[in-house]
């Protein structure tokens, strides 16, 4: 070799290395300025929805709700680690844990960003010693911070969730598959496709977001070694990316665990062998499998194949967290949803079965009736452990009918198919649908007007892709137009540009919206600077290089189009779905930071010298800033501990011992973390009635849970077991009042005299009576213990109560056998904010007690009023509750967030026992107490915070 090439060589290398310092003292500059704006603006406490829960979950090593995240647990249980014993100090270090996650995504970002640019635009030592190379560190600066404040990913940044760290997981990976691309011909080059497979692994234990990126990632891998792009090749790759992520998703992932039950159930049903035994010979089997392959190709000197070997065990190996969630439900943990205790019950709980299933690529419309001649079929039978016997025996089998809909009424790609949202798709699409006749049982006729198919595609282009991706697209590059959940109208969650020629015609002349509006902290307006940046960028990569155009497109695309088809979503969503879509919106900011260079080539036309630097930097320089300007107050939630606070109102308001029932998410998740974290009234029974409808959960209500003891359910596994007992019908045969004891007795009898037969010769339990009366225990309602605080003179003997409906769901069932069996020996309570149906019928003997309807032996006197309106009011608990209490989330401070969540979680629950316990002593002569709870009320909760037309 020449001098001079030598000198050359060596020459690249040092302008290399000086760009690498460069970008890395740069990138880390980027993260630095991430963690401290994440950092200072997390939730000192848990949050609202599945927070409380995951940090319950993680602090406890818990499982948690389907599919349980297990490496998300002991990473975030990693973190709890350093509260040393101050428990306090456990929801911050988890909510920092996500801060520090979103803030490596913003790193890894930048560093993406660069590396894209450095191969396209830095080809020659020229290059290296310009401005094109400072162009690029801009181009990466400018596209992370502007990702790092848009609204979407700064939200997930807040709190102890999965979505931050799952962002990380597909920020490292695709970062980590561009460092493949630069050391392809390596002879060790892949080290990095072994990284991503034990990445991609342990995403699976955060959530499958992550997997959408692998079609990307084989698009890298094509472009990097063809010398020449050929579109059949093209086309064929792409679909093999396509495959290579349904196998990972829909066979790997669950054929391992399916394997796993399979054996097991021969080795423990066939070969007579103890539990456990099939799947640790299955486990040893796949390992001894992996170990020969890796040591044969490696003796062989088969490098591809010894990749492929090396990594799916590491995949596997970082798959394998999942075992913490069997080893934990073994042990019986307090939180312990769907119980994965073994191998057969832990592909149940990965497949996510008690969430049910949806159609995607065929299946029926809303209105499409089950085929009269094969209605369903009995599908794979669920097996459950028997200690007696020692073996796995089939407790049912799952009815499918999901083959079974009248073919007439099916379609390819079904959008409308939810029977429960009927005239939720009406909303959205008119609907005048091809009139077809249907038989039914008996010969009956039946006309249903079946949607279109191009009345499907509107709903699908309509709704799914425009109102649940292309607003949350807005929400992060436009504009948004306040806080409020979405349903579709002009007035809540669209997007708003700030634009008034554009916002007036889509909205209406913004200029006349009332002062709480305009000064809502979601109102943010970007002015489409950073979708115009976007666009610009798209445009210049398409124009520099199409081969990363199409892999950034690849990775918009399958983050964001692919997962509105695979969601299927139905309208009314109960909480803004933006949170899913991050991935795509992280792709778009690869391109933001691209605009940076065309926004460089247009002022090179109109500048010279330095001003052409500094106008670049100054209007690029825009988009992160006015995210960050608009942003920070509605993403700043330092102070705030709502969450924490209302599980506390919801945990005092009850007495020693008391069994609460609660309704979801919110109202349930944060009394996890309370009690579970924090201690918090742990002799209270917390029972969610959304998870009361599963066996394996009234098993848990069965066993004590620290200082509460067992709920007084008579009803064996046997006699509610999943499929067993789901609803019992109300038949009316008598309209006598019925014994709540007898009624309980009859429906959990398995006599034949005391069930009913159907028209397909099925034999089901029953009530034979809406109206039921229970006794009242005299010693436990007067006795020293009691909890009532009622006079001999205002109780009744007997209570007397109607079921609503035709009949009722298992969670009302427990409901009733709780009821006969605790013979008043413990307090009983509600919690305010659940729909009326759910409380049993017992409305007229519910009292107002904190944030909790208590029952009580006393009839409400205002028969002719609703529980929800008028209630009877324990006027002295509750009043001292509230005074001395309650817990306000620190929202007396201006400067708090009340976002829409929180708005409604206090004009539920907390306004209205403040409004029902006023109005109560109001009315029976205590009107300064009345002044105090009012004043109190209007203190802490201000209407400036949360307006009073919320309640």
């Amino acid at each position: 070799m020449s001098l001079v090439r030598r000198q050359n060589i060596y020459l690249c290398a040092v302008i290399n290395a000086t760009f690498r310092k460069q970008n890395n003292q740069i990138g880390w500059g980027v993260f630095l300025i991430s963690t401290i704006v994440y950092i200072k603006c997390i939730e000192p406490t848990a949050s609202f929805w599945d927070c409380g829960e995951y940090i319950a979950c993680s602090y406890g090593l818990e499982s948690g709700h389907p599919p349980g995240a297990p490496t998300f647990l002991l990473i975030a249980k990693f973190f709890s680690l350093f509260s040393f014993g101050h428990k306090e100090l456990v929801a911050p270090l988890i909510n920092s844990m996500s801060a520090l996650a979103s803030a490596f995504t913003i790193l890894f970002l930048y560093w993406s960003i660069t590396h894209i640019g450095r191969r396209i635009y830095l080809k020659t030592e020229a290059d290296m010693n310009s401005d094109k190379k400072w162009m690029i560190l801009l181009a990466g600066v400018i596209g992370a911070l502007s990702y790092a404040f848009t609204d979407s990913f700064w939200f997930s940044a807040e709190e102890g969730e999965v979505y931050a760290l799952s962002s990380l997981f597909t920020a490292v990976v695709f970062w980590a598959m561009l460092k493949w691309e630069d050391q392809a011909d390596e002879p060790h080059s892949g080290r990095w496709i072994v990284l991503i497979a034990f990445l991609i692994g342990l995403s699976i234990g955060v959530h499958l977001l992550n997997l959408l990126a692998i079609p990307a990632l084989v698009l890298i891998f094509y472009f990097r070694k063809a010398e020449k792009v050929v579109l059949w090749k093209f086309f064929v790759v792409l679909f093999s990316g396509v495959l290579l992520l349904g196998f990972v998703q829909g066979v790997l992932i669950p054929g391992v665990v399916s394997l796993a039950g399979k054996t097991e159930l021969l080795f423990v049903n066939k070969f007579h062998m103890g539990f456990n035994s099939g799947t640790i010979a299955y486990f040893s089997i796949v390992i001894l499998f992996l170990g020969a392959g890796i040591f044969i190709s490696q003796w062989r000197k088969w490098p591809v194949i010894n990749t492929v070997f090396l990594s799916l065990t590491v995949l596997l190996i970082g798959y394998s967290t999942f075992f913490v969630l069997v080893i934990r439900a073994q042990a019986g943990t307090p939180i312990n949803e769907d119980c994965p205790s073994n191998a057969i019950s832990m592909l149940s709980y990965l497949n996510r079965e008690q969430y049910g299933d949806w159609p995607l690529l065929y299946g029926p419309y809303y209105n499409t009736p089950l085929d009269t001649a094969t209605p369903y079929t009995d599908g794979e039978p669920i097996y459950v452990k028997d200690t007696i016997s020692k073996r796995y025996i089939v407790s049912y089998s799952r009815k499918e009918t999901e083959s079974h809909y009248d073919s007439r009424g099916c379609t390819f790609f079904p959008r409308m198919y939810s029977s429960g949202h009927a005239d939720a798709y009406k909303n959205w699409v008119t609907i005048t649908g091809n009139p077809v006749q249907f038989s039914q049982p008996h010969g009956k006729m039946i006309t249903e007007y079946i949607p279109t198919f191009n009345e499907n595609l509107q709903f699908f282009t309509t709704y799914q892709c425009g109102w649940m991706y292309a607003r949350y697209f807005a929400w992060n590059f436009i504009g948004k137009q306040n806080d409020h959940l979405g349903y579709g109208n002009d007035a809540e969650g669209n997007w708003l540009s700030g634009l008034p020629i554009l916002d007036n015609i889509r909205l209406g002349d913004q200029s006349l919206l009332p002062k709480i509006e305009k000064n809502n902290k979601g109102r943010n307006r970007y002015f489409a600077i950073p979708l115009f940046l976007g666009i610009c960028g798209f445009f210049w990569l398409l124009k520099f290089s199409r081969r990363y155009s199409l892999v950034v497109l690849l990775l918009f695309l399958g983050t964001g189009l692919a997962i509105v088809i695979y969601l299927n979503q139905t309208p009314w969503q109960p909480r803004e779905r933006d949170y899913a879509y991050v991935g795509s919106f992280y792709a778009f900011c690869i391109w933001l930071g691209f605009g940076v260079m065309q926004i460089w080539i247009w002022m090179k036309k109109l500048l010279t010298g330095k001003n052409i630097l500094i106008a670049t930097t100054a209007l690029s320089a825009l988009s992160p800033v006015i995210l960050f300007a608009q942003n920070l107050n509605d993403h700043d939630r330092s102070g705030r501990t709502v969450a924490n606070d209302v599980a506390v109102n919801f945990l005092e308001s009850c007495d020693k011992n008391a069994i609460l029932f609660t309704y979801a998410d919110n109202d349930t998740f944060p009394l996890w973390y309370a009690q579970e974290v924090l201690g918090i009234r742990r002799d209270v029974r917390i029972v969610c009635l959304s998870l009361l409808r599963s066996d394996w959960y009234i098993d848990q209500m069965k066993t004590k849970n620290y200082e509460s003891d067992p709920l007084p359910i008579s009803m064996t596994h046997w006699q509610y077991r999943e499929g067993t007992r789901d609803y019992l019908n109300i038949l009316a045969e008598s309209l006598d009042t019925m014994d709540l004891n007898t009624v309980v007795k009859n429906f959990s009898s398995e006599k034949f005299s005391d069930k009913f037969v159907t028209t397909d010769n099925d034999t089901l339990n029953y009530i034979a009576s809406p109206y039921l009366m229970l006794p009242v225990n005299q010693d436990a309602v007067y006795g020293k213990d009691n909890f009532y605080h009622v006079d001999h003179k205002d109780a009744d003997d007997t209570i007397y109560f109607n079921l609503r409906g035709n009949y009722i769901l298992k969670d009302q069932m427990i409901i009733l056998d709780i009821l006969a069996n605790n013979n008043w020996k413990r307090p009983i309570n509600f919690a305010v904010n659940m729909p009326v149906t759910s409380y049993a019928g017992l409305d007229q003997y519910l009292s107002l007690q904190g944030m909790t309807y208590k029952l009580t032996p006393v009839k409400n006197k205002r028969e002719d009023e609703s529980l929800l309106t008028r209630p009877m009011v324990n006027a002295d608990k509750s009043y001292d509750i509230i005074m001395h209490t309650f817990r306000y989330g620190g929202l007396s401070n201006p400067s708090v967030l009340a976002d829409e969540t929180v708005q409604r979680m206090f004009s539920d629950p907390v306004r209205i026992s403040c409004a029902l316990t006023s109005t109560y002593l109001a009315e029976n002569g205590q009107a300064k107490k009345a002044f105090d709870i009012i004043q109190k009320c209007v203190t802490e909760i201000p209407a400036s915070q949360v307006a009073p037309d919320n309640y």
